[in-house]
């Protein structure tokens, strides 16, 4: 057996001088994936954690220098009028910077980003303008007194940290090496991009909202039950990594502030735990209903305005968005300052604070020793009147009476829902713990007072506000493990558990009875494209068949006016074609997009329409494939967790008569849907492939063949292994004399048998004769020959 031929040593090359910078990179460069993975996870962790510390800096110092204001124009006799110098220029900065420069930072986008990683392209939702908006603009709008929260909004802004530090080279290349090996396809490594892109910003995220809440573990279960559509392992992982960098990170920052006024900022801080007792339990039960019902109130009334401001003035100019903020700030805000004059002051507890610093008690209008508990609800910070209400202290029990949390509830539920729409950034998940924790504090009072029910041997009313808290999140946004594990981690009392996870579920049921959840409303406002995991009732019983768009399939060659032809038609953005060999079976699918991209980037509009290219150079040689009596409760599934674009339906015999595109199934109001990764196709540099394309395609733009080349002396200098003037049984005696010239010498069969012991690969040298194939079967070789007319004569792009 012939040993093979070893390849002539190369030359040493002379050493190229490289200077220290050049050599720090090429050791960056070289960092394995896992650690270039797991550094771009905490440096999301870090930046996510700063700017929440940042962002409570921040309210720190407007919500005291408020309280503060207030208080002395109260002391001095005055008019609050005053506090509109600062409340409405800030509050009309920011509705000017959201309606002119970033209005997908109106709100909390929490539909938005759902819609996004359920694959809906939405574009500027995480760039750098929208995070800066986000930030600063919800910051301002809390510290002037609006209803509204930072939790939501901190989603956002860690999503739009991910998608931005991604983009440095340094983690991008990373990126792109966890895609693992895409065959040198740029469409398939496109695609396994866009996946890794989503699977960050869902950790991103998961940071922002573990961050605002100091819950690592909530952030997690947030993301995965209610706003990521794939998961799978290795996300929990890495969630888990960058939300425990996050939360600690942000309290690292906290503590080596020394500054009180945060613990108003947070929530859950130093809660005593809960002492709930059986007897509790029908009660809870009962508040759950409630709460539950509250919710949907709130829901539904924050969607009324949506819808109202979104139908009624959709053509409505930036300067009027302003306006109609600047307006909106001066009822909201004035209503606070106001409302205080109306209530009692009470005696302040011995272990309570009332001066003119903010965190404590606000004194109002009230003697020293009193406090005014209105004024209080409304001046100390959202946070911090919810620490207040949450308190189980017996010196506390009587903190707030029944008829100032009811006259707060409604007067909250009212402002709150009317900043539905408004140009500005908002959450709404503080505002639901502030009206669950007041109702729960007032339906306590009202079974446990003499003056009321007057039933004994119950838990304190803090305990209570705990549970009504939990109840309305969990309706509002029909989560449960998650609102059970991030107020439990938050506050640190598991003992709560049992009795927040009934509440948490009957409150859930009654909103699903009573209505649609919030955010699949706003979805559908929005008109937001979605996939949803099941199929509809009346979908059921459809297959792949009923909802596959019939396609001619492609040959391995085609006519370069066919596919001009091809790219022209309008739905190209969804479009895929299969790639069919000599005998009807599937070969790859090619995307409209990529065919696109091949066709503008490597063929000039004056070239020859004749031309004949491969197409299998840019097809997926693996796609995703049913048959046509396949369920279509089936399929949902597969888009959703594989996030698969596309589908080949098969007929009985195996054979592709058509697709399913991943927007068939979304749920959407007509027109065009564009998903990530139709944005990601549409960008794709294809010059390198197109280069490979000319090359193995015929005709004039072939290349030309080399004089005394293999080819040339078979016969072949035209490029063509065809001739129209032979029969099919020559032709193909014709092709095989050229792939093996030798053939059929005497030593043929020895080197056969070499290779195959060998266990090469067949070369030119080895190839198996076919010259019995054309002698005996002509039938045959027919069929076989005119699949391979006008095959280029690169050796390096036949399949043999």
């Amino acid at each position: 057996m012939p040993s093979p031929k070893k390849a002539p040593e190369r030359a040493p090359a002379s050493p190229k001088k490289t200077s220290h910078a050049d050599h720090i990179n090429e050791s960056y460069a070289n960092l394995p994936t896992v650690s270039r993975r797991i550094s771009l996870i905490i440096l999301i962790g870090i930046i996510v954690g700063f700017i929440e510390y940042l962002i409570t800096s921040m309210l720190s110092y407007f919500l005291s220098l408020r309280f503060e204001f207030v208080q002395q124009q109260v002391d001095s006799g005055q008019m609050q009028f005053l506090t509109m110098i600062y409340i409405l220029p800030a509050m009309t900065l920011v509705s000017s910077v959201v309606a002119y420069l970033s209005p997908i930072s109106a709100g909390s986008a929490l539909p938005e980003i759902k819609g996004y990683l359920n694959g809906a392209h939405i574009p500027g939702i995480f760039g750098v303008t929208c995070l800066i908006v986000k930030a600063i603009g919800v910051t301002i709008a809390i510290s002037c007194g609006f209803p509204v929260g930072r939790e939501g909004p901190m989603v956002q802004v860690g999503c739009a940290v991910a998608n931005q530090t991604m983009k440095i080279p340094f983690w991008r290349r990373a990126l792109i090496k966890d895609t693992g090996d895409t065959g040198g396809r740029k469409e398939v490594e496109a695609e396994e991009i866009d996946k890794e892109k989503t699977l960050l910003l869902t950790i991103g995220g998961a940071a922002g909202i573990a961050a605002a809440f100091r819950s690592p573990i909530g952030g997690v279960l947030y993301m995965m039950e209610d706003m990521a559509s794939y998961w799978n392992h290795e996300t929990t992982v890495r969630a888990f990594g960058c939300t425990m960098t996050a939360t600690l990170v942000y309290s690292l920052l906290l503590d080596a502030s020394h500054n009180k006024n945060y613990e108003a900022l947070i929530l859950f801080e130093d809660i005593d735990h809960a002492d709930w007792l059986t007897a509790d339990i029908i009660w809870f039960m009962i508040l759950a209903v409630f709460a539950g019902t509250l919710s949907v109130c709130y829901s539904e009334l924050l969607f009324k305005f949506q819808h109202l401001r979104k139908t009624r003035t959709r053509f409505r100019s930036p300067m009027e968005k302003t306006i109609e903020v600047t307006i909106c700030s001066f009822v909201i805000c004035m209503i606070p300052l106001y409302i205080g004059y109306l209530f009692s002051c009470n005696v302040l507890p011995e272990d309570a604070v009332a001066n003119n610093s903010f965190g404590g008690l606000s004194r109002f209008d009230c003697e020293e020793g009193s406090y005014n508990d209105m004024a209080s609800l409304w001046l100390m910070g959202e946070e911090g009147a919810i620490k207040e209400l949450y308190s189980r202290l017996d010196s506390k029990t009587n903190l707030f009476s029944v008829g100032t949390l009811a006259s707060f509830i409604a007067i909250f539920l009212l402002l709150a829902g009317f900043t539905g729409g408004l140009a500005m950034p908002f959450g709404t998940f503080v505002p639901n713990l502030f009206m669950g924790a007041a109702f729960g504090r007032m339906f306590a009072l009202i079974v446990q007072e003499p003056d009321w029910m007057g039933i004994k041997g119950l838990s304190s009313p803090g305990t209570y506000a705990l549970i009504g808290a939990g109840a309305m999140l969990g309706g509002y946004t029909r989560m449960t493990i998650t609102v059970v594990i991030m107020i439990a981690e938050a506050s640190g009392d598991i003992s709560i558990v049992m009795p927040l996870m009934v509440a948490v579920q009957i409150a859930r049921w009654v909103a699903n009875f009573l209505t649609d959840p919030y955010d699949q409303k706003m979805m559908e406002l929005r008109r937001i494209p979605f996939l949803h995991d099941t199929v509809d009732k009346s979908r059921r019983d459809q297959t792949a068949g009923d909802v596959m768009i019939p396609t001619q399939p492609l040959n391995r060659r085609e006519c370069l006016k066919k596919l001009r032809t091809i790219i022209e038609q309008d739905n190209l953005m969804r479009s895929a074609f299969p790639i069919i060999d000599n005998d009807g079976y599937l070969l790859g699918l090619v995307h409209g997009l990529v065919l696109e991209s091949v066709l503008v980037q490597g063929f000039q509009d004056d070239e020859d329409d004749d031309d004949m290219l491969p197409m299998e150079p840019m097809a997926d040689p693996s796609p995703f494939t049913v048959f046509n009596t396949f369920p279509l409760s089936k399929l949902f599934p597969l888009f959703r967790k594989l996030q698969v674009e596309h589908v080949v339906v098969l007929s009985n015999k195996g054979r592709p008569v058509g697709y399913i595109p991943r927007t068939a199934l979304v749920d959407h109001d007509g027109g065009e849907v564009e998903t990530n990764h139709h944005k990601a196709m549409s960008h794709l540099d294809m010059t390198g492939t197109a280069r490979n394309i000319r090359r193995q395609s015929t005709g004039s733009n072939a290349i030309p063949v080399a004089p005394g080349s293999p080819t040339a002396k078979a016969g072949f200098e035209s490029g063509e292994l065809y001739d129209d003037h032979l029969d099919a049984s020559a032709n193909l005696r014709r092709l095989t004399d050229w792939l093996s010239p030798r053939s059929k010498s005497k030593d043929y069969v020895e080197r056969d048998s070499s290779a195959s012991q060998t266990s090469q690969t067949p070369t030119r040298d080895t190839a198996v004769s076919l010259h019995d194939l054309a002698d005996h079967h002509a039938e045959e070789s027919a069929l076989v020959v005119k699949r391979v007319k006008n095959v280029r004569d690169s050796f390096n792009g036949f399949q043999l």
